[in-house]
């Protein structure tokens, strides 16, 4: 049995739902390791290019074991026009193979064009 004089702190209830909640949070496995990818040249392929971005966010979802990992993937505002890009066509590079779940955020159609070199 405690004694008064004894320096005994009673733990608030509060405390342990906040515990189990940020530890629910660390855990969760959907989109802990989601990156995001920048587009900065115009490119067909090669580092900073449209292609390359899909597939770093390809192999990001692949290493880290995770298929509920979403990547972005985002334009920088000096990518304005980006030629003969196509999912299904083959061109010198051959076509982006997209495998995983990816968001891809573009800046408007005002402020990028996507051309897929049909006529």
């Amino acid at each position: 049995m405690w004694s008064k004089s004894q320096n005994h702190k009673q733990t608030h209830p509060l405390y342990f739902l906040i515990l189990a909640v940020l530890f629910s949070i660390a855990l969760s496995p959907v989109n802990s390791f989601a990156d995001t990818f920048v587009v900065a040249n115009g490119d067909e392929s090669g580092a900073g290019s449209l292609r390359q971005a899909v597939l770093d966010a390809n192999a990001n979802a692949n290493a880290n074991g995770n298929p509920g990992v979403v990547d972005t993937i985002t334009f920088d505002a000096a990518v304005t026009r980006i030629e003969q890009f196509d999912l299904d066509k083959s061109f010198d590079a051959g076509p982006i193979p997209i495998t995983q779940s990816v968001n891809i955020s573009g800046p408007g159609r005002r402020a990028l064009s996507i051309d897929g070199g049909y006529s």
